[in-house]
């Protein structure tokens, strides 16, 4: 969304507003705006954080991410909002809401399936990627959720001649 802004050279005031664009995004992507109405409207006492718990069960985001989708949907005044936050503060839940031990967090696969393709297709090597993007295992790792186990096979087991370049070129 803000591929193209340096975050790190932001004053306080651009980083709050590239945030809440950012937030205002994923909370529109995660919860459609008809289905999410629908169950909302059935909970019962909706500035009370706890009533979020089986709609969180449901959708898989957090608590406040919903309150903040019903929010900017004009279904929370002001006040209300202000007396949610303020019982989700009283709760503790600002660092760990009801159900965050239980509910596994999904890795994509998609991408880990991308690679394998890539590598067992012979179409690049790690070790290529590596050198070309200037980064380490670890970093594919986290930034793709991807087990570095994963990544030192390939790059243990070069699958790929070593007169391959980083990208096969085609014929």
């Amino acid at each position: 969304m803000h591929h193209k802004l340096d975050i790190n050279n932001l004053d306080k005031k651009s980083y709050q507003t590239v945030e809440q664009e950012a937030n205002y995004f994923a909370s529109c992507f995660l919860l459609p705006k008809e289905l999410f109405l629908a169950d909302f409207q059935a909970i019962p006492k909706q500035t009370n954080p706890d009533a979020y718990v089986e709609m969180k069960e449901k959708w898989c985001v957090s608590i406040q991410t919903m309150e903040y989708r019903a929010y900017k949907l004009g279904q929370l005044t002001y006040e209300q909002n202000r007396y949610f936050f303020a019982s989700l503060n009283r709760k503790g839940y600002r660092t760990k809401e009801p159900l965050d031990d239980q509910i596994k967090i999904i890795k994509p696969g998609k991408i880990k399936a991308l690679f394998h393709f890539v590598f067992t297709n012979q179409l690049a090597t790690l070790e290529g990627m590596l050198q070309k993007w200037h980064v380490e295992i670890s970093f594919l790792s986290q930034l793709f959720c991807i087990e570095a186990s994963f990544f030192e096979f390939y790059l243990a087991n070069k699958q790929v001649p070593a007169t391959y370049d980083f990208i096969k070129k085609a014929d």
